[in-house]
């Protein structure tokens, strides 16, 4: 079973690739199919959901992250949740929907 990660970036702020490349580093996500996404929450967990999927990934987990000014690092919001329910997300939603 090959596992994957989406790293929903929190806020409007751009990617800090060595803030980001460190986060992956020291919490062991190189050995794992990694997605990074942000701004429209949904859809781009969604595309990245899709991604990982098409790449016959089968354990995806999804985490929050916002960057710490004051630790210059990203910091986490909530632990990893499940994104099982994705899987039936194209049956809800238009893809028309999706792009919003």
């Amino acid at each position: 079973m090959k596992h994957g990660c989406i790293i929903y970036l929190v806020g409007d702020e751009p990617l800090r690739d060595a803030a980001m490349e460190r986060l992956i580093r020291e919490n062991g996500l190189e050995t794992t199919e990694c997605r990074v996404c942000g701004s429209k929450p949904l859809p781009s967990i969604y595309q990245a959901y899709r991604e990982l999927q098409q790449r016959q990934v089968t354990d995806i987990a999804c985490i929050s992250v916002r960057y710490d000014d004051s630790a210059g690092a990203y910091v986490f919001l909530e632990k990893a949740m499940s994104l099982d329910g994705f899987a039936d997300l194209s049956i809800l939603c238009s893809p028309e929907e999706m792009a919003c």
